[in-house]
């Protein structure tokens, strides 16, 4: 019985562990999609659209990573999908 409970808690440390790692890559490709991007979406003023969306990658990277780390398995890709989204309208309304 012992047994069955320490392999449950580390399964449960590897889905953990795996979970973060996986939001973490997810939040920085998303991050860094959106500060290569923001040159190319204001294109007379290039090096200002980018210090803008490194602020806004900044701002977001955290707020993704809790997003999509804290919810269930079920919503999490649903959830990334609307911070990205939530990311690339901030990203257009400010740079407009």
């Amino acid at each position: 019985m012992k047994h069955d409970k320490a392999k449950l808690q580390s399964s449960l440390r590897a889905d953990r562990f795996r979970n973060i790692l996986l939001s973490c890559v997810l939040s920085y490709v998303v991050a860094r999609l959106v500060v290569t991007d923001a040159g190319l979406w204001h294109p007379s003023l290039p090096a200002d659209a980018t210090a803008l969306g490194e602020i806004i990658a900044v701002a977001g990277l955290p707020a993704m990573v809790l997003a999509c780390f804290g919810m269930r398995t079920r919503y999490r890709g649903f959830t990334m999908v609307c911070a990205t989204g939530c990311v690339a309208v901030l990203c257009l309304v400010v740079l407009a």
